[in-house]
């Protein structure tokens, strides 16, 4: 995985796998199974650090059980994780 083919890679395997990949980095990159690819505007190379994927983990199982699809839920938790 190198940064020129993570988008690639990452929604190839989201396919394969038929699941939504969230993958941390500067940018944070999401994958959903039909393709789906979604690049986090929001955030800074800090979230990268030991801790901060647990918080992502939490952002998106509360938006989860507030009644998102797990696509949506994914893209507004990373998305508010990077404001944050």
């Amino acid at each position: 995985l190198t940064p020129e083919n993570r988008a690639e890679v990452l929604r190839a395997r989201a396919n394969d796998w038929n699941c939504i990949i969230l993958l941390k980095g500067f940018p944070s990159i999401i994958a959903g199974p039909n393709g789906e690819l979604y690049e986090n505007p929001t955030g800074h190379t800090s979230a990268t650090t030991a801790g901060c994927g647990d918080v992502l983990a939490g952002l998106c199982a509360g938006l989860l059980g507030q009644g998102l699809l797990p696509i949506q839920a994914a893209v507004v938790g990373m998305y508010l994780g990077g404001m944050a």
